[in-house]
């Protein structure tokens, strides 16, 4: 009995170290969403801006007329400062580099893209199938593509 109350103070301890672990999680994937939805918005609106209309069904995957960029490239592409970190972020929420997808010069289907890879730091490939994932599976790839999220938590 003695130990008792040492016992009660390492459990609520041991609570509330994974109470903030957990927030932390579900914080990581709250700020992934959001970089990806405001970077891709500004994105999708250059890509209108140059090329007339961007494919809202444009396939994420590399092709002819989409090309791997750095954040940098992506932010030229917009039109803000290489350096701006603000309006295309260079890491998502669990510190991993999203990937940014531009469209080739002179190709006729425009397209943009961007993804994490998830809390793991590895994407699932390079192909998707559309839809919402479980928020508990934080994994799996975020992916925003042409105007709108191709994966997303939310189911």
């Amino acid at each position: 009995m003695k130990n008792e109350p040492a016992r009660s103070i390492l459990a609520t301890a041991l609570c509330l170290t994974l109470a903030g672990s957990l927030m932390a999680q579900d914080n990581a994937l709250r700020d992934t969403v959001t970089a990806l939805r405001e970077g891709g918005t500004q994105l999708f609106a250059a890509c209108e801006e140059k090329h007339g209309q961007c494919g809202a069904n444009f396939a994420f995957a590399p092709s002819d007329c989409m090309a791997k960029a750095t954040a940098e490239e992506a932010r030229v592409y917009v039109g803000v400062a290489a350096s701006d970190d603000t309006a295309i972020r260079t890491l998502d929420g669990w510190g991993f580099e999203l990937e940014y997808w531009l469209p080739v010069p002179g190709c006729k289907s425009a397209g943009v893209g961007l993804r994490s890879a998830g809390d793991d730091g590895l994407f699932a490939g390079d192909s998707y199938e559309a839809g919402p994932f479980s928020d508990d599976d934080e994994g799996q790839d975020v992916v925003w593509q042409s105007g709108s999220f191709l994966r997303w938590p939310g189911q």
